[in-house]
Protein backbone atom coordinates (compact mmCIF):
# COMPACT_ATOMS: atom_id res chain seq x y z
CA UNK A 1 0.00 0.00 0.00
CA UNK A 2 3.10 2.48 0.81
CA UNK A 3 4.47 1.76 -2.46
CA UNK A 4 1.51 2.06 -4.35
CA UNK A 5 0.47 5.81 -2.68
CA UNK A 6 4.31 6.33 -3.73
CA UNK A 7 3.51 5.69 -7.11
CA UNK A 8 0.54 7.42 -7.09
CA UNK A 9 1.57 10.41 -5.45
CA UNK A 10 5.62 10.87 -7.77
CA UNK A 11 4.44 10.51 -11.68
CA UNK A 12 7.12 10.19 -13.83
CA UNK A 13 9.06 13.53 -15.17
CA UNK A 14 7.37 14.50 -18.83
CA UNK A 15 10.97 14.50 -20.45
CA UNK A 16 11.08 10.97 -19.81
CA UNK A 17 8.57 9.65 -22.36
CA UNK A 18 7.63 10.63 -25.38
CA UNK A 19 4.62 10.94 -27.67
CA UNK A 20 2.91 8.29 -29.72
CA UNK A 21 3.01 10.98 -32.60
CA UNK A 22 6.31 11.41 -32.24
CA UNK A 23 7.51 7.52 -32.47
CA UNK A 24 5.22 7.60 -35.08
CA UNK A 25 6.72 10.63 -36.91
CA UNK A 26 10.59 8.85 -36.31
CA UNK A 27 9.31 5.80 -38.34
CA UNK A 28 7.78 7.43 -41.29
CA UNK A 29 11.19 9.23 -41.37
CA UNK A 30 13.11 6.11 -41.60
CA UNK A 31 10.35 4.31 -43.84
CA UNK A 32 11.30 7.78 -46.40
CA UNK A 33 14.69 7.44 -45.73
CA UNK A 34 14.53 3.58 -46.74
CA UNK A 35 12.32 4.64 -50.04
CA UNK A 36 15.31 7.00 -51.32
CA UNK A 37 17.91 4.75 -50.47
CA UNK A 38 16.36 2.18 -52.48
CA UNK A 39 15.47 3.98 -55.72
CA UNK A 40 19.15 5.37 -55.65
CA UNK A 41 20.15 2.04 -55.90
CA UNK A 42 17.88 1.16 -58.50
CA UNK A 43 19.20 3.71 -60.53
CA UNK A 44 22.61 3.18 -60.00
CA UNK A 45 22.11 -0.40 -60.88
CA UNK A 46 19.99 0.87 -63.70
CA UNK A 47 22.80 3.07 -65.04
CA UNK A 48 25.39 0.15 -64.35
CA UNK A 49 23.00 -1.82 -66.79
CA UNK A 50 22.92 1.16 -69.62
CA UNK A 51 27.46 1.26 -69.08
CA UNK A 52 27.08 -2.53 -69.47
CA UNK A 53 24.59 -2.75 -72.85
CA UNK A 54 26.96 0.37 -74.41
CA UNK A 55 30.42 -1.61 -73.65
CA UNK A 56 28.86 -4.56 -75.64
CA UNK A 57 27.44 -2.84 -78.87
CA UNK A 58 30.96 -0.65 -78.96
CA UNK A 59 32.85 -4.33 -78.52
CA UNK A 60 30.54 -6.05 -81.26
CA UNK A 61 30.71 -3.01 -83.48
CA UNK A 62 35.00 -4.02 -83.07
CA UNK A 63 34.60 -7.18 -83.65
CA UNK A 64 32.05 -6.28 -86.80
CA UNK A 65 34.84 -4.17 -88.03
CA UNK A 66 37.82 -6.55 -87.79
CA UNK A 67 35.70 -9.47 -89.24
CA UNK A 68 35.34 -7.25 -92.61
CA UNK A 69 38.97 -5.87 -92.13
CA UNK A 70 40.11 -9.53 -92.23
CA UNK A 71 37.51 -10.71 -95.03
CA UNK A 72 39.17 -7.41 -97.58
CA UNK A 73 42.40 -8.80 -96.95
CA UNK A 74 41.31 -12.57 -97.63
CA UNK A 75 39.86 -10.45 -100.85
CA UNK A 76 42.55 -8.38 -101.84
CA UNK A 77 45.11 -11.42 -101.27
CA UNK A 78 43.21 -13.72 -103.57
CA UNK A 79 42.52 -10.92 -106.68
CA UNK A 80 47.20 -10.47 -106.45
CA UNK A 81 47.27 -14.32 -106.86
CA UNK A 82 44.70 -14.24 -109.14
CA UNK A 83 46.58 -11.54 -111.23
CA UNK A 84 49.94 -13.15 -110.77
CA UNK A 85 48.82 -16.20 -112.23
CA UNK A 86 47.12 -14.61 -114.86
CA UNK A 87 50.15 -12.65 -116.06
CA UNK A 88 52.58 -16.09 -115.63
CA UNK A 89 49.52 -18.26 -117.94
CA UNK A 90 50.25 -15.30 -120.42
CA UNK A 91 53.82 -14.68 -120.12
CA UNK A 92 54.00 -18.45 -121.07
CA UNK A 93 51.90 -18.74 -123.67
CA UNK A 94 53.66 -16.01 -125.39
CA UNK A 95 57.09 -17.96 -124.82
CA UNK A 96 55.56 -20.67 -126.55
CA UNK A 97 54.12 -18.93 -129.32
CA UNK A 98 57.09 -17.07 -129.84
CA UNK A 99 59.73 -20.16 -129.85
CA UNK A 100 57.11 -21.89 -131.91
CA UNK A 101 55.75 -19.39 -134.50
CA UNK A 102 58.22 -16.73 -134.91
CA UNK A 103 58.12 -16.07 -138.00
CA UNK A 104 54.61 -15.51 -137.66
CA UNK A 105 54.59 -13.69 -134.06
CA UNK A 106 56.81 -11.09 -135.78
CA UNK A 107 54.36 -9.30 -137.31
CA UNK A 108 52.31 -9.46 -134.81
CA UNK A 109 54.91 -8.32 -132.15
CA UNK A 110 53.51 -5.02 -131.98
CA UNK A 111 50.09 -5.90 -131.53
CA UNK A 112 51.46 -8.07 -128.14
CA UNK A 113 53.16 -5.30 -127.63
CA UNK A 114 50.24 -2.89 -127.64
CA UNK A 115 48.57 -5.91 -125.46
CA UNK A 116 51.25 -6.03 -122.71
CA UNK A 117 51.04 -2.39 -122.67
CA UNK A 118 47.64 -2.40 -121.96
CA UNK A 119 47.69 -5.09 -120.29
CA UNK A 120 50.20 -3.57 -118.24
CA UNK A 121 48.31 -0.68 -117.54
CA UNK A 122 45.18 -2.33 -116.50
CA UNK A 123 47.49 -4.03 -113.88
CA UNK A 124 49.24 -1.04 -112.64
CA UNK A 125 45.43 0.68 -112.48
CA UNK A 126 44.52 -2.68 -110.56
CA UNK A 127 47.36 -2.21 -108.37
CA UNK A 128 47.05 1.13 -107.85
CA UNK A 129 43.50 0.76 -106.89
CA UNK A 130 44.52 -2.00 -104.79
CA UNK A 131 47.41 -0.29 -103.25
CA UNK A 132 44.67 2.65 -102.59
CA UNK A 133 42.38 0.20 -100.82
CA UNK A 134 45.38 -0.96 -98.74
CA UNK A 135 45.94 2.42 -98.24
CA UNK A 136 42.47 2.94 -96.96
CA UNK A 137 42.06 -0.03 -94.92
CA UNK A 138 45.31 0.73 -93.21
CA UNK A 139 43.87 4.12 -92.78
CA UNK A 140 40.58 2.54 -91.41
CA UNK A 141 42.80 0.35 -88.60
CA UNK A 142 44.40 3.55 -87.84
CA UNK A 143 40.90 4.84 -86.87
CA UNK A 144 39.68 1.53 -85.61
CA UNK A 145 42.84 1.47 -83.00
CA UNK A 146 42.09 5.06 -82.31
CA UNK A 147 38.08 4.39 -81.93
CA UNK A 148 39.29 1.58 -79.87
CA UNK A 149 41.79 3.89 -77.36
CA UNK A 150 38.98 5.83 -77.40
CA UNK A 151 36.92 3.14 -76.05
CA UNK A 152 39.36 1.94 -73.95
CA UNK A 153 39.87 5.56 -72.49
CA UNK A 154 36.01 5.67 -72.40
CA UNK A 155 36.05 2.34 -70.62
CA UNK A 156 38.30 3.39 -67.83
CA UNK A 157 36.19 6.55 -66.83
CA UNK A 158 33.10 4.08 -66.80
CA UNK A 159 35.29 2.27 -64.43
CA UNK A 160 36.55 5.38 -62.68
CA UNK A 161 32.89 6.55 -62.73
CA UNK A 162 31.54 3.51 -61.27
CA UNK A 163 34.10 3.36 -58.54
CA UNK A 164 33.39 6.88 -57.65
CA UNK A 165 29.48 5.66 -57.60
CA UNK A 166 30.39 2.47 -55.43
CA UNK A 167 32.32 4.92 -52.64
CA UNK A 168 29.29 7.09 -52.97
CA UNK A 169 26.85 4.11 -52.49
CA UNK A 170 29.07 2.69 -49.48
CA UNK A 171 28.49 6.81 -47.94
CA UNK A 172 25.38 6.34 -48.18
CA UNK A 173 24.56 2.91 -47.33
CA UNK A 174 27.05 3.93 -43.99
CA UNK A 175 24.83 6.78 -43.23
CA UNK A 176 21.77 4.62 -43.64
CA UNK A 177 23.36 2.32 -41.69
CA UNK A 178 24.23 5.05 -38.90
CA UNK A 179 21.09 6.98 -38.93
CA UNK A 180 19.20 2.92 -39.03
CA UNK A 181 21.14 2.28 -35.88
CA UNK A 182 20.64 5.85 -33.97
CA UNK A 183 16.71 4.99 -34.67
CA UNK A 184 16.56 2.00 -33.56
CA UNK A 185 18.59 2.47 -30.57
CA UNK A 186 15.68 5.42 -29.79
CA UNK A 187 13.18 3.10 -30.72
CA UNK A 188 14.41 0.75 -28.13
CA UNK A 189 14.34 3.32 -25.38
CA UNK A 190 10.95 4.50 -26.61
CA UNK A 191 10.23 0.98 -26.16
CA UNK A 192 12.15 0.34 -22.92
CA UNK A 193 10.40 3.63 -21.58
CA UNK A 194 6.73 2.19 -22.51
CA UNK A 195 7.52 -0.61 -21.45
CA UNK A 196 7.96 0.79 -17.75
CA UNK A 197 4.86 2.93 -18.34
CA UNK A 198 3.10 0.08 -19.30
CA UNK A 199 4.57 -1.33 -15.23
CA UNK A 200 3.90 1.91 -13.87
CA UNK A 201 0.28 1.90 -15.36
CA UNK A 202 0.05 -1.93 -14.36
CA UNK A 203 1.25 -0.81 -11.03
CA UNK A 204 -1.49 1.60 -10.64
CA UNK A 205 -3.91 -0.33 -11.76
CA UNK A 206 -3.20 -3.07 -9.16
CA UNK A 207 -3.34 -0.12 -6.26
CA UNK A 208 -6.65 1.45 -7.66
CA UNK A 209 -7.59 -3.10 -7.47
CA UNK A 210 -6.55 -3.14 -4.09
CA UNK A 211 -8.02 0.01 -3.14
CA UNK A 212 -11.49 -0.40 -4.71
CA UNK A 213 -11.37 -3.94 -2.83
CA UNK A 214 -10.22 -2.28 0.19
CA UNK A 215 -12.78 0.10 -0.09
CA UNK A 216 -15.75 -2.90 -1.00
CA UNK A 217 -14.18 -4.88 2.17
CA UNK A 218 -14.98 -1.81 3.87
CA UNK A 219 -18.39 -1.34 2.40
CA UNK A 220 -19.49 -5.10 3.72
CA UNK A 221 -17.28 -4.52 7.06
CA UNK A 222 -19.57 -1.31 7.26
CA UNK A 223 -23.20 -3.17 6.38
CA UNK A 224 -21.98 -5.83 8.69
CA UNK A 225 -21.44 -3.75 11.37
CA UNK A 226 -24.87 -1.67 10.42
CA UNK A 227 -26.49 -4.71 11.08
CA UNK A 228 -24.67 -6.09 14.11
CA UNK A 229 -25.86 -2.30 15.27
CA UNK A 230 -29.59 -2.77 14.03
CA UNK A 231 -29.64 -6.18 15.80
CA UNK A 232 -27.71 -4.63 19.37
CA UNK A 233 -30.24 -2.01 18.80
CA UNK A 234 -33.17 -4.11 18.36
CA UNK A 235 -31.98 -5.97 21.17
CA UNK A 236 -31.16 -3.08 23.53
CA UNK A 237 -34.55 -1.62 22.66
CA UNK A 238 -35.96 -5.39 23.57
CA UNK A 239 -33.87 -5.46 26.82
CA UNK A 240 -35.42 -1.67 27.47
CA UNK A 241 -38.91 -2.82 26.59
CA UNK A 242 -38.67 -5.72 28.98
CA UNK A 243 -37.26 -3.76 31.65
CA UNK A 244 -40.04 -1.26 31.09
CA UNK A 245 -43.11 -3.59 31.08
CA UNK A 246 -41.34 -5.40 34.10
CA UNK A 247 -41.13 -2.26 36.41
CA UNK A 248 -44.41 -1.06 34.71
CA UNK A 249 -45.50 -4.60 35.91
CA UNK A 250 -43.68 -4.59 38.81
CA UNK A 251 -45.43 -1.06 39.95
CA UNK A 252 -48.44 -1.64 39.13
CA UNK A 253 -48.92 -5.31 40.48
CA UNK A 254 -48.82 -4.99 44.29
CA UNK A 255 -48.15 -8.80 44.64
CA UNK A 256 -45.25 -8.88 42.61
CA UNK A 257 -44.28 -5.48 44.17
CA UNK A 258 -44.02 -7.40 47.54
CA UNK A 259 -42.83 -10.16 46.60
CA UNK A 260 -39.59 -8.66 44.53
CA UNK A 261 -39.43 -6.23 48.09
CA UNK A 262 -39.47 -8.97 50.33
CA UNK A 263 -37.08 -10.90 47.54
CA UNK A 264 -34.13 -8.05 47.94
CA UNK A 265 -34.61 -7.85 51.95
CA UNK A 266 -33.76 -11.84 51.84
CA UNK A 267 -30.38 -11.26 49.54
CA UNK A 268 -29.10 -8.11 51.46
CA UNK A 269 -29.96 -9.80 55.03
CA UNK A 270 -26.59 -11.03 56.40
CA UNK A 271 -24.47 -10.53 53.44
CA UNK A 272 -22.54 -7.21 55.18
CA UNK A 273 -22.33 -6.21 58.29
CA UNK A 274 -23.38 -2.54 57.46
CA UNK A 275 -26.66 -3.58 55.24
CA UNK A 276 -27.78 -5.52 58.31
CA UNK A 277 -27.36 -2.32 60.29
CA UNK A 278 -28.65 -0.66 57.71
CA UNK A 279 -31.79 -2.95 57.30
CA UNK A 280 -32.39 -2.44 61.32
CA UNK A 281 -32.04 1.13 61.04
CA UNK A 282 -34.43 1.19 58.75
CA UNK A 283 -36.99 -0.81 60.78
CA UNK A 284 -36.38 -3.80 58.26
CA UNK A 285 -36.96 -6.36 61.26
CA UNK A 286 -40.92 -4.93 61.73
CA UNK A 287 -41.81 -4.69 58.29
CA UNK A 288 -40.59 -8.68 57.79
CA UNK A 289 -42.11 -9.45 61.28
CA UNK A 290 -45.24 -8.23 60.35
CA UNK A 291 -44.70 -9.94 56.78
CA UNK A 292 -44.22 -13.42 58.65
CA UNK A 293 -48.41 -12.97 59.72
CA UNK A 294 -49.11 -12.17 56.52
CA UNK A 295 -51.25 -14.25 54.60
CA UNK A 296 -49.00 -15.21 51.61
CA UNK A 297 -46.89 -17.96 52.07
CA UNK A 298 -44.16 -17.41 49.79
CA UNK A 299 -43.56 -13.50 51.51
CA UNK A 300 -43.74 -15.44 54.53
CA UNK A 301 -40.82 -18.18 53.82
CA UNK A 302 -38.96 -14.69 52.13
CA UNK A 303 -39.48 -12.55 55.44
CA UNK A 304 -38.64 -15.72 57.68
CA UNK A 305 -35.38 -15.77 56.11
CA UNK A 306 -34.47 -12.19 55.79
CA UNK A 307 -35.19 -12.14 59.42
CA UNK A 308 -33.29 -15.12 60.52
CA UNK A 309 -29.69 -13.83 58.08
CA UNK A 310 -30.44 -10.47 60.12
CA UNK A 311 -29.86 -11.74 63.24
CA UNK A 312 -26.48 -13.61 62.08
CA UNK A 313 -22.70 -12.22 61.33
CA UNK A 314 -21.14 -15.44 62.35
CA UNK A 315 -19.77 -15.78 58.70
CA UNK A 316 -19.13 -11.91 58.18
CA UNK A 317 -15.40 -10.68 59.42
CA UNK A 318 -16.19 -9.04 62.13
Amino acid sequence: ENIGLATLQVPPHPDQWMPKAERARHEEELYALKLRLDATVRQMKDEVKAHRERRHVATSELAHMQERYRIKLDIHGEEVDSLKQAAEESAHMLKLMLSTQHDEMSLEVQRYQRALAELAREYNGVRSKLLGEIDGLKLREKDNVAILTSSRYLLGMEMAQRQVEATEKTKIIYRWRTESGTLRSELMSERMHCARLELWVAAMRKDVSNFMKEIWLRERLLEHQKVMNENETRALQYDLWKQRTAINKLGTDVGALFLFFTQRLCNLAGSRRQHNEALRANGAAQVLAAMCRGPRQDLRRLATRAVGFMGWDGYIEQ
